[in-house]
Formats: C-alpha cells, structure tokens, sequence
C-alpha cells in the first residue's frame, strides 16, 4: 500500500516571508499611523500563509511517514482522513481571505501596497491549488 502525499513546489518557496519582510520594511519606514496599519495587514496575512505552508509541510512529511511504515489500510484511511479535513478547512480559510484580499486590493491606494496585496494573492493561490491537488492524489495500491 502506497498512499504518499504529494507536495507542492511551494514547499521551498519563501513567496510569504519574502512579503513579509518586505511589508515590515515599509512599516518601519512609513510616516503616518495608517500606512503602517495598511501595511501590518499585509503582514499578518503574510504571516498566516506561512504558517500554514510550514503546518502542510510538516502534515506531509507524517504522511510521508507513516506511507512508508506500510500500516494497514484502514489505519492509513483513519490517518487520511483527518489530514484530509485539516486540509480542507485550511483551503476554505485561504478562499476567505483570497476574497479579502481583493477587496484590498481594489481599496489600497498605494502602488507598493496593492503590489503586495497581489504577491500575496498569487501566493495564496499556489497554496490553494497544492492543497486542491494532494486531496486528488490519494490513491492506494
């Protein structure tokens, strides 16, 4: 029985802390107490993506692991289907906050501001379909 998850490209992608850091560049060089609070949300979002990489990464390598010591198939059903919902509630919350995050888009007045908002929108995009796609490729032999 083989039932390993299947990561995506995104595992070694920086995309959220390279947002973050660049966002954190602007907070502490901004001037008005709203630039920086425009830019803390950026952040933050940032900083969620993140965790949420980091929480799959490491949901895979269980899963990796636990594929490898061939347990039983209906252990490794159990075990699934609980990353399995973890998944998908972490790809309901990135489809609330892609819709959020074109609403700043559309809001944001600053170009460096909505260029983030973007990165960011792109960013959670890749982690919604990798999420999207190792709920696909389940499959037992």
């Amino acid at each position: 029985m083989s039932n390993k998850a299947a990561p995506g490209s995104w595992l070694t992608d920086n995309e959220a802390e390279h947002i973050m850091d660049d966002a954190f560049l602007v907070i502490e060089k901004a001037d008005t107490l709203e630039e920086k609070a425009n830019f803390l949300v950026v952040y933050q979002k940032a900083s969620l993506l993140k965790h949420f990489m980091d929480t799959l990464k490491s949901d895979f390598t269980v899963q990796n692991m636990v594929a490898d010591a061939e347990v039983d198939r209906d252990t490794q059903l159990q075990i699934d289907s609980v990353f399995v919902h973890a998944h998908q509630q972490i790809g309901k919350r990135l489809d609330e906050d892609l819709l959020l995050i074109d609403d700043y888009i559309a809001a944001a007045e600053d170009e460096k501001l909505r260029e983030l908002f973007r990165r960011l929108k792109t960013a959670t995009i890749e982690v919604r379909d990798t999420i999207e796609a190792s709920l696909e490729t389940k499959t037992f032999d």
